[in-house]
């Protein structure tokens, strides 16, 4: 696997990174006070309502595509980055994730739909992921597909070390 480790000064950094952004590319951003889902587009990440993925407010965001993820976390004061590049030594499993979310809805924005459960979760996402499907309990759900590194220990002994965001799917 292509790994690169990294601290970042803000956000927008990103874009100066060796991160692969010529296939669509989507991330999820964990904010202390909620959860930003959107796509990149020349240079910018697009929000419902156009919302800003703030930096002193971010955990975690995924930014991610089918060839690679870069992956920043807050660490004290700072972001770290790590730079994931799927290659041909990958060794990986690839699993489907449910996400959180039984129904859907077109929101007043037309590139977002609205994805709820009756447990209250609700967040935007860009509309073209739900391909205007209805959301249900039994099979039509959100999913994320990932990447699961194998590792071994000094036994052989196989284990999951790292994973990846790849792309979503109904």
């Amino acid at each position: 696997m292509g790994k690169k480790y990294f601290e970042i000064q803000g956000i927008s950094d990103v874009f100066n990174s060796d991160f692969d952004f010529s296939s669509e590319t989507f991330f999820v951003a964990y904010l202390f006070h909620k959860l930003l889902i959107g796509e990149v587009k020349d240079k910018k990440f697009i929000t419902y309502k156009n919302e800003t993925v703030d930096s002193k407010f971010l955990k975690e965001m995924r930014i991610f595509n089918e060839k690679n993820e870069l992956l920043l976390l807050r660490k004290d004061n700072s972001l770290q980055g790590r730079l994931w590049q799927d290659n041909n030594d990958s060794e990986f499993i690839e699993t489907t994730q449910v996400l959180w979310g039984t129904h859907s809805q077109p929101s007043d924005d037309p590139n977002f739909s609205l994805i709820s459960e009756d447990r209250g979760i609700m967040f935007y996402a860009p509309a073209k992921i739900v391909q205007g499907k209805n959301l249900d309990t039994a099979k039509t759900r959100l999913k994320i597909i990932t990447h699961s590194e194998i590792g071994y220990t000094d036994l052989a002994q196989a284990t999951i070390v790292d994973y990846r965001y790849v792309k979503f799917v109904i």
